[in-house]
């Protein structure tokens, strides 16, 4: 295997048979996007096997659309120009495009989200950066949220991982990690019982390659994403034990074989035969890589504003203008 960055694809007059997947496509800026699905279809007229075109990945906000016109998710996402039509609140801010969580708390009505909405611009973000979601509370009577996520590749699914914590966004296994959360997951794993739900989850995302975290609402799947460029993780001899306590470590070790096993025999499925291998040719065009050129250029110095900004708050006197600004604009804390 090997990993190329969509700059250098693009500047490539040549390119290697193989199995290509398409992956991080929705963080591309509009012309990437366009020069990417070129890609594809030349690979594709040289009879490659290609995953995930990317003129037909959805955003993040046109995945849950999807999934809620389906009745899959009983939740809505909104652009910020469409916040007169929420039906319901507690809502939270993200990032649209990317993996990094939430921005804001829960906000409990259209006044704190106008003023989180203010506040993220403030700090160097754009309205059609962000996305409002409408909060889905999947808390069982513990107080514990689960998330659980699958990973497919060209029709094959096998359940991920599960995390469990006390806070709404869940990213890991909480500070406060349980034994039995470990059998659980291992148990998750093993039995892959949501696998026919999920691929047919992913064919109505059209996606190809991916992995995608869910949760369970009085036993129904609600989709919070599908990520096309997920990490994938050492197998459980290389885990980073500095990171990883011993014993959760040692108790996940199982279910993590489990997947790994299976993830090595989904990528052999759709390994391309050695006599395939021919050249072939790509030429993009010089305006579209032009205009490609200015996005990326464009956005280098949105997010150098936004760092300088960032480092800023940080300063002790930041520190208190940032908490001055917010209590003006009324932004919630949660």
């Amino acid at each position: 295997m090997q990993c190329k960055a969509f700059e250098d694809v693009f500047t490539c007059s040549t390119l290697p048979s193989g199995t290509w997947i398409f992956t991080g496509v929705e963080q591309l800026p509009p012309a990437g996007k366009r020069l990417a699905d070129m890609v594809w279809q030349a690979l594709t007229d040289a009879g490659q096997t290609v995953l995930n075109r990317p003129s037909l990945l959805p955003s993040r906000h046109g995945l849950l659309d999807t999934m809620r016109r389906a009745g899959i998710n009983e939740f809505c996402s909104y652009l910020p120009d469409d916040i007169d039509k929420i039906r319901r609140y507690p809502v939270f801010v993200r990032v649209a495009e990317d993996h990094g969580g939430n921005l804001s708390g829960l906000l409990a009505d259209r006044r704190e989200l106008e003023s989180s909405l203010r506040w993220q611009r403030l700090i160097g973000f754009k309205l059609d950066e962000l996305l409002v979601i409408e909060f889905c509370d999947t808390a069982n009577d513990l107080g514990e949220y689960r998330k659980y996520s699958a990973q497919c590749i060209q029709g094959e699914v096998s359940a991920r991982y599960l995390h469990v914590d006390k806070h709404w966004m869940v990213k890991a296994h909480g500070s406060t990690f349980r034994d039995e959360w470990a059998y659980e997951e291992r148990n998750f794993i093993r039995e892959n019982s949501d696998v026919d739900e999920i691929k047919k989850i992913f064919d109505l995302a059209n996606v190809e390659y991916g992995r995608i975290d869910y949760g369970l609402m009085n036993g129904k799947i609600q989709v919070w994403e599908i990520n096309t460029n997920p990490t994938i993780g050492g197998a459980p001899q290389r885990v980073n034990i500095t990171k990883t306590p011993e014993n959760v470590r040692r108790l996940q070790e199982p279910g993590k074989r489990i997947f790994f096993e299976r993830f090595q025999s989904m990528l052999e499925s759709i390994d391309s035969p050695h006599e395939q291998d021919v050249d072939i040719a790509l030429r993009l065009p010089a305006v579209e890589m032009g205009t490609w050129r200015k996005e990326v250029a464009a956005n280098q110095r949105l997010l150098r504003r936004r760092k300088r900004l960032l480092s800023m708050s940080m300063w002790p006197m930041g520190k208190k203008a940032r908490s001055l600004v917010k209590s003006v604009m009324g932004v919630a804390r949660r």
